[in-house]
């Protein structure tokens, strides 16, 4: 996006989705169908948070390898694809802002706010139990994480065997 862009953007409080996961599985294809310089741009995360505009991801499931999301949450951090390579690594976010774009800004894309997104008193309890601390983890371990299990409106509706 170009900077008039992003300030209509945020001007008119658009918010966009992004699908970090293409960063991760799309490998050297960015560089090899666009270029070194046109890849700088690619998926402009930071970018857009600094200019006030709210970022939502998703996984654009079927169109990509996987639907994980912390591949995606480590795609967003680290901006490092499947072979180690940066992609734009100046759109890199912080854990918490990354968790964000898939918690909190997708409710608010849906205009669900006051109803998920967070764990708060008088909301959904829709979350995933981790089997490791998704903060405290290297950034290399955040792709490795496992769902323990899953609750949506309070109950468990997937639980790992073992």
């Amino acid at each position: 996006p170009t900077p008039r862009a992003l300030d209509q953007m945020a001007e008119c409080r658009l918010g966009t989705v992004v699908q970090p996961t293409f960063i991760y599985w799309e490998g050297n294809a960015i560089f090899n169908d666009v270029g070194e310089d046109r890849a700088l741009n690619w998926k402009p995360v930071r970018r857009y948070l600094d200019h006030g505009i709210v970022v939502t991801s998703s996984s654009d499931v079927p169109s990509t390898v996987s639907a994980n999301p912390f591949v995606a949450l480590y795609s967003l951090v680290t901006r490092k694809n499947n072979l180690g390579r940066k992609v734009a690594p100046q759109e890199a976010v912080t854990r918490e802002e990354a968790l964000r774009t898939y918690t909190v800004n997708g409710t608010w894309i849906t205009r669900e706010e006051k109803l998920k997104g967070s764990l708060e008193i008088g909301k959904l309890a829709d979350l995933a139990v981790l089997d490791r601390d998704y903060f405290a983890v290297s950034e290399e371990e955040i792709k490795d994480i496992q769902v323990v299990k899953t609750m949506v409106a309070g109950d468990v509706v997937w639980e790992r065997e073992g």
